[in-house]
């Protein structure tokens, strides 16, 4: 009995644990602060990404940023994420994640 019992008690604590950390995904995967996008005009990465983004803006808040012409905002965070290459795309929540390339672009987004 007291087996069955230990038993229980375990499968109990995987089963709650489990459903917390599915809640926590979900909540982090929708609560960003800002997340920004990065591209050039005529950069064929970015063009290929870029609608898919511009849909992505539908469901979250997403601030364009053209690397050629950036405001203040632009700038700082490009400065912040050490911006490299195009696309990118940085996420600022608690911690600051950034994706470089379309196809790391993509997979971010797919699972928003």
């Amino acid at each position: 009995m007291k087996k069955v019992f230990v038993i229980v008690l375990v499968l109990c604590f995987f089963v709650a644990c489990e459903e917390k950390a599915t809640v926590n995904e979900t909540q982090s995967n929708t609560s960003f602060e800002r997340v920004y996008f990065f591209y050039k005009l005529g950069c064929h990465a970015c063009d290929k990404v870029k609608p898919i983004v511009k849909n992505a803006s539908k469901k979250i808040n997403i601030i364009f940023c053209n690397v050629e012409k950036m405001n203040e905002d632009c700038m700082n965070v490009s400065k912040k994420i050490n911006l490299h290459a195009v696309p990118a795309m940085a996420v600022l929540d608690e911690k600051c994640k950034t994706y470089v390339g379309s196809d790391k672009i993509i997979e971010f987004l797919k699972k928003l």
